[in-house]
């Protein structure tokens, strides 16, 4: 028998050994979003107010289709008002101002899995 020959029959592959394969992280009390419209509705569910300029803070370029989303997807009514706004070189902003009612927060809560 080669040298080879020996240590191969001697090896141990990963999927011989007895190590469990679940390498999950202990769970943590934070929640960390999956998708834009998760994280959108949990910065809404923690009693935020956003525009679409705060949103971008928050990486989503189109948060009226994320609102939407929230709706249809998630069932979760968004309230929003039309507001405007002077912006920092002096022109006049129009804007929808989006958030949640205490009763659709609890829901939102509910559904993102955060205990109340």
């Amino acid at each position: 028998m080669t040298a080879y020959n020996k240590k191969a029959q001697g090896a141990v592959t990963p999927r011989a050994s007895n190590k469990s394969t679940d390498q999950s992280k202990p769970e943590t009390n934070s929640i960390k979003p999956k998708t834009k419209r998760h994280t959108i509705l949990l910065a809404l569910a923690q009693g935020k107010c956003l525009t679409r300029f705060l949103a971008e803070h928050l990486r989503d370029h189109c948060l009226n289709t994320t609102i939407s989303e929230i709706g249809r997807y998630d069932g979760i009514i968004v309230s929003r008002k039309r507001i405007s706004f002077i912006n920092n070189v002096g022109h006049k902003v129009n804007c929808n101002l989006y958030w949640l009612e205490p009763d659709q927060q609890a829901k939102a809560l509910e559904f993102l899995g955060v205990a109340i």
